[in-house]
């Protein structure tokens, strides 16, 4: 798990959720929620709010700020120069089958965390697709013959590790 940055809680009750890469900020005050997305990656943004589509129970707002980004190997691995690097890593190697993986995280406050992943079996190949971002060109989702490059994001957020993780957050907050 990548670490994540947890705030807040006590009297208002302001509850706080991150996305470990991004940061998901969940604040409520009585009876209205928001859900703040604090990324400076507006791919990122734009995916979550097409997964959570119009019916989410609660207002998706946008927000910037200073917030550190942990990297963990994963990331590491991104940095290196993908997605043209990352098939040519395997070169040599007769197994190319990956995962992706998306790890949310709320806290009321209380030191309570729960944690919301989502994964996604694939392997990597040689980058095909302008569409997504990322190392989504060499990503190809198992069971498909095309990477989450070459789909359109309607289709890629009815599969992605990312549209698992926000679901499984979506029905918490339903509850």
């Amino acid at each position: 798990t990548i670490p994540f940055k947890i705030t807040g809680g006590g009297r208002n009750r302001k509850y706080n959720f991150y996305d470990c890469s991004t940061g998901l900020k969940t604040m409520a005050e009585g009876n209205v929620k928001e859900i703040t997305f604090v990324t400076g990656n507006q791919n990122k943004l734009r995916e979550v709010q097409q997964i959570l589509g119009s019916d989410f129970p609660h207002k998706l707002v946008a927000k910037a700020a200073d917030l550190p980004e942990y990297q963990g190997e994963a990331d590491t691995v991104s940095e290196l120069k993908c997605p043209e690097g990352l098939h040519k890593m395997l070169l040599g190697f007769d197994d190319h089958t990956a995962y992706a993986m998306a790890t949310l995280a709320y806290t009321d406050g209380s030191g309570e965390v729960k944690l919301f992943k989502g994964i996604t079996e694939g392997s990597i190949v040689s980058p095909r697709g302008a569409s997504g971002f990322g190392w989504d060109a060499c990503f190809m989702p198992k069971g498909y013959d095309i990477t989450y490059g070459e789909m359109p994001s309607e289709e890629k957020n009815t599969i992605s590790h990312r549209k698992r993780a926000v679901e499984a957050m979506r029905d918490y907050f339903r509850k």
